[in-house]
């Protein structure tokens, strides 16, 4: 017996399947794979995600504290950076021929599956308290 599909839920799975994935490793080894739109800034996506970065410039590329590291595969997909971009790297200790700032890139469907490495001094520390 076929089971049948309607248009509908034809594009509704199309869509789905199209949508980017983003793999982002933290220094500790744990990894998470937030939901990624084309168009919206990676450090756009973490925050989303609920993850604690440290944009302290809101994604103006003021602060570097977004600082990401791109795997050799995935750099020569990603669009060269600016000139600003450079400059704030060049002053950031420990940045390499990997090193990115998420509030620079965008996300797109080319980068499905991108992976980042979050570097430590882009988490922002968070304190809990517990009533007890």
């Amino acid at each position: 017996m076929q089971q049948r599909v309607s248009a509908a839920d034809a594009r509704r799975s199309d869509a789905c399947e199209r949508v980017p994935r983003l793999n982002v490793r933290l220094q500790d080894g744990a990894q998470f794979s937030p939901r990624a739109v084309a168009g919206r800034r990676i450090m756009e996506l973490i925050e989303a995600d609920g993850f604690p970065i440290k944009p302290e410039c809101c994604g103006g590329s003021g602060c570097s504290n977004c600082h990401i590291k791109v795997p050799a595969p995935w750099r020569s997909l990603l669009p060269p950076p600016s000139g600003e971009e450079r400059e704030r790297l060049r002053l950031l200790p420990g940045a390499d021929e990997r090193s990115r700032l998420a509030c620079q890139l965008l996300m797109t469907a080319d980068l499905d599956g991108l992976v980042i490495e979050l570097q430590p001094e882009s988490v922002a520390v968070q304190t809990y308290w517990v009533a007890g």
